[in-house]
Formats: C-alpha cells, structure tokens, sequence
C-alpha cells in the first residue's frame, strides 16, 4: 500500500472508514479497521493523498489522487464516487501528469459539504457545488487548508515557504497572519476549544487561542510532546 496519507471517516458509523494511501489507491474498512477492500484499482493513478466522505451524503467520496511528498509522484486531481468508491470519475479540477501538480490536502466546509477547498503546489481552490466547478482562490503554494469548526467564514491556509493565511469572508480572500520562516505548515483546529487553531512548522508547534490572529505560543516537539502524526498530519488538537 505504501505510506497511509489520509483517513475519511463515514459520518455516522465508526466502523466505516477509508484510507488513502501513498502508491495503493483507497482502502475501506466497514469493521473498524479489522479488515479492508481495495477500491478504485481502475484509477488511472494509484496514490491518493486526502480522502473526503461527504457528511450529508456518505456513498459519496472525493480523492485526491496524488502523491503529496517531493519525492514521490505528481497527481492528476479530485476524483469522485457516488456508490461509496467502487466506481470513480473525474472531477472539473484535473491536471494533467506532466503539470508536475501535487495536491496535499482537501477540506470540507462541515455546514456546507458541497464546498471544499483543495490545496496544492500550483495554489489553492475551492468548489460550491461538489466539483461541477472550481475557482482558483490563490497561486499561493498552500499546504493545508482547514476550516473553523463552528464558523465557515474562517478559513485557514498553511503554505509551503511557512507562512499562515487566514480568510473571514468564506475563503473568497485571504490575509497573511504570519510568516514562521520557512518550511511546510500544517494547521490543526478543535471541535472542542473550538477558537484554538495549533500549527506544526517544522519541529515547533505553535499554538493560537483567538481563532489564528496571533500565535503567542511556542513549544519544541519531541517524542514526548502527546502528538501524533500520521501520514505527517497532526491528529492532536483537543487539548
């Protein structure tokens, strides 16, 4: 399967999940990890780098097939399954292979599910009708892109040179908060302390309690630090 990129969880079973995987194509588990299925093995491309299950409809997916690390391949762009993965078409955002694209991460607005935001080296988009169409936002080479949980007119963007940009119009437009110098920049919020918004840049975690506006607090991670980082993704946010 290669590395483990991503996870979509179904929104209403626990025992439904899927995984993304690095040169494997999408996996699905319907026992809580127990047992899987490879799904999309006619995927004219095998890596998938972000995994989305819609949270109002969940037999529909969106892949991101691509490759996210600088050593690995570029991608080809979001493709879609209504009947829970086992068949996949492409969406309106597509590039093709010698474009030299990859796409990192893709976010669902969660009070809106037909609008997403893709990131990726060539910038950042966003669909409002479930990939039919696509505006690119930004040429910005963006990371992640994360959404505040209980406010959709906040939108975060991490960049690839360490910067940190944030939008309160829906993601229409969006400021540069920050420049941590240098380095890729991955955004975790909480559904808990839901004003909380925890940036990994390199081997320091920074840590906004005001929605990203200001980030205070720094700290050095180590193995000890209580984060977890699967597919170089924080999980870790609810503290």
């Amino acid at each position: 399967m290669g590395r483990t990129t991503s996870i979509g969880f179904h929104p209403t079973d626990a025992d439904i999940f899927y995984v993304g995987t690095a040169i494997g194509g999408v996996w699905k588990t319907m026992d809580g990890g127990q047992s899987y299925t490879p799904l999309g093995d006619d995927l004219p491309f095998m890596a998938v780098s972000s995994v989305i299950v819609q949270a109002n409809q969940p037999n529909n997916l969106y892949i991101a097939v691509s490759d996210h690390v600088w050593y690995g391949p570029p991608g080809i762009g979001v493709y879609r399954s209504t009947d829970g993965g086992e068949n996949w078409t492409p969406t309106a955002l597509s590039f093709d292979f010698a474009d030299n694209v990859r796409t990192y991460w893709m976010e669902a607005d969660p009070n809106n599910p037909s609008k997403m935001f893709v990131a990726t080296s060539d910038g950042l988009y966003r669909t409002d009708d479930e990939f039919s169409t696509i505006v690119k936002v930004n040429n910005i080479n963006s990371f992640d892109v994360k959404i505040h949980p209980s406010n959709s007119n906040i939108v975060y963007q991490g960049a690839r040179n360490g910067e940190f940009y944030r939008s309160t119009d829906g993601g229409l437009n969006f400021n540069l908060i920050t420049d941590f110098g240098g380095g890729d920049v991955y955004i975790m919020t909480s559904p808990i302390n839901t004003s909380r918004v925890y940036v990994r840049n390199e081997s320091t975690l920074h840590k906004s309690t005001n929605s990203g506006q200001t980030f205070p607090n720094t700290s050095t991670l180590s193995t000890s630090s209580g984060l977890f980082v699967l597919g170089q993704r924080m999980q870790d946010a609810t503290t």
